[in-house]
């Protein structure tokens, strides 16, 4: 049989049985390869983590913390997302599947409109509902 990459000719012995195109030392280089190229990755992406916590940019860590700090600060909109969570999940709460607004078949996200009404929701795809906030912002 003939090694695709190498391209010689070599005993039936020295292929995979998985892998008949590639004699098993040219599949262990290429392993060997992907390998060092991870440790690449993972050292720039060390070094980039580390230059940003370095200079102030924004980075996970800071992401996370805003996140944090956003979740303390609206709790009762995160209980009201449980609710409706598990009102899906129980079967009392169903979710259609197109968008109301648009009408697109799409993953949809429940929409409050007011969340002392907690399971009446506004079923829309992720485009409607970014339009949806900007105009509550802008008002």
């Amino acid at each position: 049989m003939i090694c695709l990459i190498c391209k010689k000719l070599k005993d039936e012995l020295d292929f995979y049985k998985s892998n008949k195109t590639q004699c098993k030392n040219c599949v262990i280089e290429n392993v060997l390869k992907k390998r060092d190229k991870e440790k690449v990755r993972l050292y720039q992406s060390n070094y980039y983590k580390n230059w940003y916590i370095k200079n102030g940019r924004k980075n996970r860590l800071s992401s996370y913390a805003s996140a944090k700090k956003w979740d303390l600060a609206n709790y009762e909109k995160i209980k009201v997302h449980r609710i409706v969570r598990k009102a899906i999940l129980t079967g009392n709460l169903l979710k259609p599947d197109l968008c109301e607004k648009c009408g697109r078949n799409t993953r949809l996200v429940a929409h409050h409109e007011d969340y002392t009404q907690r399971l009446r929701v506004n079923w829309l795809c992720g485009s409607c509902h970014k339009i949806k906030h900007l105009k509550i912002r802008l008002k």
